[in-house]
């Protein structure tokens, strides 16, 4: 039987991982932003920011990608989404709406490069 090297395995559970976060803030990101919103209407602005910062962040990545190739590329998202992820929790636990919006623009960015 055909064996694959582990790096291939990291690296696929890495990308699984990452994709991770588009359904996960599809299926929270407007719970979460109805309880942390100002106002009702703006609940789902923390989904629309992420579709947003992936829309915004698409044609960039590709560039980005081809100037310094794909594994810098991806490495840089990574840092991105690791950013973004981290800014998520501390704005959640913070009750920063305003935050948890930019943090959740920065999932998208991740996803930019990542799709």
């Amino acid at each position: 039987m055909f064996q694959l090297p582990l790096p291939v395995w990291f690296l696929s559970a890495a990308q699984a991982l990452g994709m991770c976060s588009a359904p996960l803030v599809i299926f929270v990101g407007g719970i979460i932003g109805a309880q942390l919103a100002p106002s009702e209407s703006l609940a789902t602005l923390p989904v629309a920011a992420f579709i947003v910062g992936s829309a915004l962040a698409s044609m960039p990545a590709a560039m980005i990608m081809q100037r310094i190739g794909r594994r810098m590329g991806f490495l840089a998202a990574t840092l991105v989404a690791l950013l973004g992820a981290i800014l998520a929790f501390s704005s959640i636990s913070s009750q920063n709406f305003w935050g948890l919006c930019f943090s959740i623009a920065l999932l998208g960015v991740h996803i930019a490069f990542g799709a």
